[in-house]
């Protein structure tokens, strides 16, 4: 299969002036390179809204999603390498530990992030 990392970078300069210049996209990778390849890419992102939520719900959330046990979804959550496997349709996203990939989202990163906890857009989603 096609390494569909490898044209990630690719694809983040062509989807925007296709879109009148902006579009919206979900990712869980981490705010970093992979291979030297940038999961990100600043060139072409104005900023981000980081939805940071609790590391315990993350590993419910993970156990029920994977159909992992408890015990795997919380190794799962701290896993350095925590990657999710590609398929026909989706590129393999790299999110590194909850902590690692928090990090990389809200020290010094080089595109304007605005910080959300989950659980503060449920009790307050206006």
């Amino acid at each position: 299969m096609l390494k569909l990392w490898l044209i990630h970078p690719v694809l983040m300069l062509i989807l925007p002036p296709k879109h009148d210049g902006l579009i919206f996209a979900e990712t869980h990778n981490l705010f970093s390179t992979y291979f030297d390849i940038p999961l990100i890419t600043p060139a072409v992102t104005q900023g981000a809204i980081y939805i940071i939520r609790n590391p315990l719900d993350v590993v419910i959330s993970v156990s029920d999603h994977f159909g992992l046990e408890m015990d795997k979804a919380v190794d799962f959550v701290n896993n350095p390498n925590g990657s999710s496997a590609p398929t026909e349709t989706m590129v393999r996203q790299i999110f590194s530990s909850w902590t690692k990939n928090v990090e990389h989202w809200t020290l010094n990163p080089t595109v304007s992030v605005l910080a959300v906890r989950y659980e503060d857009l449920h009790e307050h989603p206006a």
